[in-house]
């Protein structure tokens, strides 16, 4: 259940914030230079005066200007880059948690940093309901779909019928989706803890592509694969999962006889793992939506899929420390790489 966010208590002292502090200061100097000059000019009969003083009225004038105006430049500048860097950081890091830090010394900008951190908990709070719900659909429906599917499979046993098995083949799309969005819950929330223990990485990935290779015969396409030995510490069976969902998207959306190219290396701690594929990859403006839930191109939907795969993996690689990344590949297809520190 979501919780109401008071707002009573916002401060607005806009008369005696730093930037009015700093303008009324600017008026103050400014005004006492002209009065001053004015009473010189007043009190003094010599012509010279009449030609020097309003040129120092204006160089003093500007001085001022130029010193007030670096100020008010500076305070306000460094506030504005405080939150454009707390706002991007939750846009990369998609940590909703975070927070602007807000000044002790209260000022116009503290307080659209403090609106700005309610709005940041309120659509934490939406999101993390909208998350919930469906973790509660997926949960309470899977129990009554797996009994319905039990049920088609031993219908197609005793009177198979094209109806009985498309029926079972959406069955078990669907249960296939629930079960993808309970993983990725369970990891998101830290119910689901990772098993780490060092594996040699290759045999892991060799394994996987073990699984694919007699679909990758049936549409001839050529592997070709650099995969270099390592032991790091992994949880084993997420890390064979998410290779698996990366090589199932190569094989769907490549063409028959086309090459999908593994290889791996070490650099910089890192373990680079590459897979690298001629499909119809992705248009450059949603290289990275492709990690996001439910998220399919307009020229994927005619292939089964259920836009899930990459965001389990994107969450698997995180939760090992490290990142996974998606770029075109030229002149086709697509280049899935991922990074996970050598520990």
């Amino acid at each position: 259940m979501s919780s109401k966010i008071e707002t009573n208590n916002i401060q607005r002292r806009y008369v005696i914030s730093s930037s009015f502090k700093m303008a009324m200061l600017f008026t103050i100097l400014l005004s006492f230079s002209l009065a001053s000059w004015g009473y010189i000019l007043y009190v003094s009969s010599s012509e010279i005066y009449l030609h020097i003083i309003p040129l120092s009225i204006a160089i003093l004038s500007t001085f001022a200007v130029v010193i007030i105006s670096f100020l008010i430049s500076v305070f306000v500048v460094k506030k504005i880059n405080q939150i454009a860097n707390t706002a991007v950081s939750i846009v990369n890091t998609q940590d909703l948690s975070r927070r602007i830090e807000v000044n002790v010394k209260w000022d116009d900008l503290s307080n659209l940093a403090h609106v700005l951190n309610i709005l940041l908990a309120n659509i934490e709070t939406l999101l993390i309901d909208i998350k919930n719900v469906s973790d509660s659909v997926a949960h309470d429906l899977r129990t009554p779909l797996t009994r319905l599917k039990n049920q088609l499979e031993d219908l197609d046993k005793t009177d198979p019928s094209e109806n009985t098995y498309n029926a079972l083949a959406n069955c078990n799309h669907i249960l296939d989706i629930f079960n993808s969005i309970l993983k990725i819950n369970h990891l998101e929330h830290g119910r689901q803890k990772l098993d780490k223990q060092k594996f040699d990485i290759a045999k892991v990935i060799d394994d996987a592509i073990e699984l694919y290779q007699p679909m990758m015969e049936d549409k001839k396409i050529a592997l070709i694969k650099d995969i270099k030995s390592i032991e790091i510490s992994i949880d084993k069976s997420l890390i064979f999962q998410s290779i698996i969902n990366i090589l199932d998207n190569s094989l769907k959306y490549s063409d028959k006889r086309t090459t999908i190219l593994i290889n791996s290396y070490k650099k910089n701690n890192f373990y680079i793992l590459e897979i690298i594929d001629e499909g119809i990859g992705v248009k450059e403006e949603n290289l990275e939506n492709i990690f996001n839930r439910f998220f399919r191109e307009e020229n994927s939907r005619s292939t089964k899929g259920n836009g899930l795969g990459l965001v389990l993996v994107k969450k698997v690689i995180e939760l090992h420390g490290g990142k996974i990344t998606a770029k075109n590949n030229n002149p086709v297809g697509l280049i899935i790489k991922i990074q996970l520190p050598i520990r």
